[in-house]
């Protein structure tokens, strides 16, 4: 542990038994691929990204990524339900297990009275995401089978429709226009 001013994850059952990982900045992640904080490199049931960790008040959440065996004191946490870890908490990732070591002037500590995320907030999130891709990807696909000028034409139709719900008369005005140039050029061409 780094002093007694930082947080850290202790592992104190598994392959590498005594390693600590000092917590100063969250998220940080918990996995096989040596990019994550919380490094775990001899443990083959540990996925490349296992975890994810983000500060809440007075402790840690902990969510699990899809497919990972994750328990915060022998309570399954998930990807959509995490769990809060708080100081001497065992949190076990495959058949690694780390205590989580709370310091005073550490960052959970810091943390207190901070608004944090629910799982159903997460959740509000994580929907909200794949749907804005969904949704971008309909969008493309949408314009790309359209011509050029079904694209116009659509275009100037949603702004008549804008325009016309904030400004009906301004929509009115242009149609009454359009009328008269029309009669006006065929007049001009039949001369009736």
């Amino acid at each position: 542990m780094d002093g007694d001013f930082s947080d850290s994850f202790e592992i104190v059952g598994g392959p590498e038994d005594g390693i600590s990982f000092p917590i100063t900045r969250t998220p940080v992640t918990i996995g096989a691929n040596a990019d994550c904080a919380i490094f775990l490199n001899y443990d083959r049931s540990i996925l490349p990204v296992h975890a994810r960790v983000t500060v809440v008040s007075g402790g840690y959440r902990i969510r699990a990524a899809a497919g990972a065996s994750v328990y915060i004191n022998g309570r399954r946490s998930g990807v959509v339900w995490s769990r809060i870890a708080r100081s001497g908490d065992i949190v076990r990732v495959g058949e690694t297990h780390l205590c989580l070591v709370c310091a005073p002037d550490g960052l959970a500590g810091r943390s207190i009275g901070m608004p944090t995320e629910s799982n159903f907030v997460w959740l509000f999130h994580a929907v909200a995401q794949q749907l804005q891709k969904v949704a971008a990807i309909l969008f493309r696909l949408f314009f790309r089978t359209l011509s050029r000028v079904n694209r116009t034409l659509l275009t100037l139709m949603t702004i008549a429709i804008i325009v016309g719900y904030f400004r009906p008369g301004l929509v009115q005005s242009v149609i009454n226009t359009a009328r008269y140039w029309a009669r006006h050029v065929w007049w001009r061409v039949t001369g009736s």
